[in-house]
């Protein structure tokens, strides 16, 4: 007779680690992730505003060509 208890298998996985514990460590991976793609979101709009009012059509000067 052996005296293990039995494993949760819905808390615990095969090498013992608490299914609680990895979730908290992939959330707390995940959080600065979703903060620099927001960041970038934001740096990426901005760039395309400045982009666009740099080729505004009023701003370019007018080319002369030959006929």
């Amino acid at each position: 007779m052996s005296l293990q208890q039995p494993i949760n298998h819905a808390t615990e996985l095969k090498f013992g680690v608490p299914s609680a514990l990895l979730v908290s460590l992939c959330t707390s991976a995940l959080l600065p992730l979703l903060v620099s793609s927001k960041a970038l979101q934001q740096s990426v709009e901005s760039l395309s505003i400045q982009s666009e009012e740099l080729l505004r059509g009023d701003r370019l000067p007018i080319l002369k060509f030959p006929r």
